[in-house]
Formats: structure tokens, sequence, C-alpha cells
């Protein structure tokens, strides 16, 4: 693949807001189809396949547009929910290593970790 085709592809990867297995199935099919352009088309530039299949965001709009705005949302919301989620597990996890961290600070300086003897 040339240049131009993998920015291109790149470009519109990148603009999906998340990708689960439905986009996932989108992009091989629409990468499927953009190989098969290559194929007949080798010196094809970035502008070209901008004008032939449209900008990045333009084909993500028509994606969502075509697969209803149900699945659209029910997608965002298991997104926001998920980084949620995550965010309260480092949140958790980090709280939970700064009081064992605590606790062998404590038990540490309970030690002893010299001994003096005295000789008279």
């Amino acid at each position: 693949m040339n240049n131009s085709f993998e920015r291109y592809l790149h470009d519109v990867r990148s603009v999906f807001p998340v990708f689960q297995k439905s986009e996932q199935r989108f992009f091989q099919d629409f990468s499927s189809a953009i190989q098969e352009y290559q194929n007949t088309h080798p010196d094809c530039t970035f502008e070209e396949l901008k004008e032939n299949f449209g900008s990045p965001e333009d084909i993500i709009t028509e994606y969502y547009d075509n697969i209803g705005s149900g699945a659209y949302v029910k997608t965002m919301r298991k997104s926001y929910y998920l980084k949620i989620i995550t965010i309260a597990v480092i949140i958790l996890s980090m709280c939970i290593v700064s009081r064992i961290y605590y606790i062998y600070k404590e038990w540490d300086n309970t030690q002893i970790s010299s001994e003096q003897t005295i000789i008279c």
C-alpha cells in the first residue's frame, strides 16, 4: 500500500470515537474497498481518495447515521461507563498502595534498627 492509502486509512481509523466489533467490521470492509481501489488506481493521491470516498469525518458520520442513533447512544454510554470504572479502579488502586506503604513505614519505624550496648 502506498503512503496516501495508508494515511487515508489511518485518518479514517483515528476519527472513530470508539472501536468495537461493529466498527472493526466496518473498517475491515472499508479497508478492503480501499485496497481494491488501490489495485485499479495505484498512483492515487490522498486528495483523490477524499474526493472519491469522502473525508474521514464524512465516512464516520455516514456510518453512525446508517447504524441508527440508538446503537450510537448505547455505544457511547458503554464507553462512558468503561472510562468511569477505569478511573475508579485506578484511584482505588492508588489508595490501596498508599495505605500499604503507610503501614509498611509504621512497621519499619517500630523495628529496632540498631542496638547499643554499653560496657562498664
